[in-house]
């Protein structure tokens, strides 16, 4: 509303300058009214002529420009599939070119990434599901090793008690063979002593017959 008004007030100063130049030049050379009115018509023919280019060319595109960069009213986004007039003659023309060249390098970016987006999401799912598989196979793993190191532990204790045994049967076994020996050594001694006592015995009894035939 501002620039409108503006606009307008710089439109009427300006014919204003052209009246009063329009004006002063006829009365500094003495010119009838017809050409004074002549000059002037000249002169706002060619305000008329610069204010519709300055509409048509430059205006225009630059509020056409605007709405293409600006996000919508129902759904806040920016249209990047709009593109700006690029043939038109005029100072906005490059500009109209590099803006549609950045919002289809934008459109593209986006088709792209979008493709990309629904290519990944079932990539990610899939992931995610041998991820899980994997953490399960790992705690499965965890448990199983861990219950054959359980069976390992118990094993080896039971070895060492089973150890412990087998030493106390072995220090057994030695102290009976000992005993045995020592069992075997008081026999021999009790067999020698018997027969040195049977022999005794046999010279006692072969003395006695002795005397028994001499009286």
């Amino acid at each position: 509303m501002i620039n409108r008004f503006a606009d307008r007030f710089i439109l009427a100063l300006l014919a204003l300058v052209i009246l009063s130049g329009n004006a002063l030049v006829a009365g500094i050379h003495g010119a009838d009214m017809p050409l004074f009115l002549a000059g002037l018509l000249q002169d706002l023919l060619v305000v008329v002529v610069i204010a519709y280019y300055m509409v048509r060319f430059v205006r225009r595109p630059a509020k056409d420009l605007v709405a293409t960069l600006q996000p919508g009213a129902q759904n806040d986004r920016v249209d990047l599939t709009v593109r700006l007039e690029e043939h038109t003659p005029g100072p906005c023309r490059e500009l109209n070119r590099v803006v549609n060249l950045f919002t289809r390098t934008c459109d593209d970016s986006v088709a792209e990434i979008a493709a990309s987006a629904s290519r990944l999401i079932p990539i990610s799912k899939e992931l995610a599901d041998s991820y899980g598989f994997q953490a399960q196979r790992a705690g499965m793993q965890r448990l199983y090793s861990q219950t054959v190191a359980n069976s390992i532990t118990k094993m080896q204790d039971s070895s060492a008690v089973v150890y412990q045994h087998v030493d106390a049967t072995r220090h057994a076994i030695g102290e009976t063979r000992s005993r045995v020996d020592s069992c075997q050594k008081v026999f021999q001694q009790t067999a020698s002593s018997m027969d040195s006592l049977s022999g005794q015995i046999d010279q006692a009894s072969g003395r006695v017959s002795e005397l028994d035939a001499r009286g």
